[in-house]
């Protein structure tokens, strides 16, 4: 009976660490993706990445760069990073260039869709792991939103 527990415990152990080795190279394909794209080093204090860039859904990509604007920018937290990659279509890259945040960096090349990257999401980091990505889907929308809020 005790080994059959010391087993248990043991394959639980291993399983804990492949979830957190898994959730450590997703930070660190994050991380190098970031230098590539937009030639920055992620800050260790990130806590929240908010991706937006121009393609698919139109009205998606209005409504969350509008809401990133509305609730994101305006409490000015260095624990929160914006990405967009945009031409000006969808994205008003002039109201997020008003403010004067290194937080916020505008790429105008668009970059090639991406398995971990969402096109359009939040990536939620806690302590440098990878935590919950979210890619923003027009079914979708309210409720992930709605999470995000509740999550901050």
């Amino acid at each position: 009976m005790t080994l059959l527990i010391y087993n248990a415990l043991m394959l639980f152990l291993i399983y804990l660490q492949s979830c957190t080795n898994e959730r450590n190279n997703e930070y660190k394909y994050i991380e190098s993706q970031i230098k590539d794209i937009y030639g920055i080093q992620l800050d260790r204090n990130i806590k929240e990445i908010y991706l937006v860039n121009d393609i698919g859904c139109g009205n998606c990509v209005i409504t969350f760069s509008n809401y990133i604007l509305d609730n994101v920018v305006t409490k000015r937290n260095n624990d929160k990073l914006i990405l967009i990659n945009s031409m000006g279509v969808n994205v008003n890259t002039e109201k997020f260039r008003t403010y004067s945040d290194k937080n916020i960096i505008i790429n105008k090349n668009i970059r090639d869709t991406d398995d971990l990257l969402p096109d359009l999401g939040v990536i939620i980091l806690n302590q440098n792991c990878v935590d919950t990505i979210i890619t923003i889907t027009a079914s979708e929308i309210v409720n992930q939103l709605n999470y995000v809020d509740s999550y901050q």
